[in-house]
């Protein structure tokens, strides 16, 4: 199903804004760059294997990067914002290669303002209903948490405590 029809009592479109209802802290994602549900599908399908969305400010969410060259690229793309960004990561299913799973990797760096991490503490599971599907969650606030190890971690924690 399109984001839309999947979730329509989240979003109103307003131009290049998809605003985003039903939190306590309303956003959007500015769609200027890249319409959300579009680069989303890249990842789902494969076409890209992650991409990237960063603070503008704590009410828009802008696209930010999207790639071929998985959790490097993504973290090559998250530390280059001084800004909380939002990263979806498709990976290969360890025990079953044919199977696709998806990260949702949240990075906030240092000097984050107190008001923009509670804005992204508001909508960090709203961005998880969006982004779905989404095995493994992952916060990261320096980058040493955005590791392979961490990550390939994460997925088999998840791969051990669910079958395919």
């Amino acid at each position: 199903l399109k984001l839309l029809e999947r979730l329509p009592q989240c979003f109103e479109v307003d131009g290049d804004l998809l605003r985003v209802k039903g939190t306590g802290s309303p956003f959007a994602f500015d769609e200027s760059l890249g319409r959300l549900e579009d680069v989303i599908a890249a990842v789902h399908d494969g076409a890209v294997d992650f991409a990237a969305w960063a603070y503008e400010s704590k009410k828009v969410v802008k696209f930010a990067a999207k790639g071929t060259d998985g959790l490097a690229g993504l973290r090559s793309a998250f530390v280059a914002r001084p800004t909380v960004c939002y990263g979806l990561l498709r990976q290969h299913h360890p025990l079953n290669p044919s199977v696709a799973v998806f990260a949702l990797l949240t990075w906030i760096p240092d000097g984050v303002s107190p008001l923009l991490r509670g804005a992204v503490n508001a909508h960090r599971a709203v961005v998880r209903d969006i982004f779905a599907p989404v095995h493994v969650d992952i916060t990261a606030e320096d980058p040493a948490a955005l590791g392979e190890d961490v990550v390939q971690q994460a997925f088999h924690h998840f791969v051990t405590h669910t079958s395919v």
